[in-house]
């Protein structure tokens, strides 16, 4: 099957979303750990829509500017 990279973006972005929530809602993981996943989703997410509107190409290699205060 060949999807193009609107329907890709939207199926991950749709993915991580539901994750988040049943994350929250089982609460199976502590907070500290739910922050950070919620916060890597979220960059995540982001990227898929800035994809999905034609924006930069990024390659798997490349490598996002940690915005974390902290981590290096």
């Amino acid at each position: 099957m060949v999807a193009d990279r609107t329907s890709i973006t939207r199926e991950l972005d749709n993915l991580i979303h539901e994750q988040i929530h049943t994350l929250k809602r089982d609460a199976k993981i502590s907070d500290p750990e739910l922050r950070e996943f919620t916060q890597r989703s979220q960059r995540i997410r982001i990227l898929c829509r800035t994809l999905n509107q034609g924006g930069p190409q990024i390659s798997a290699t490349s490598r996002l500017p940690n915005s974390e205060p902290g981590r290096k």
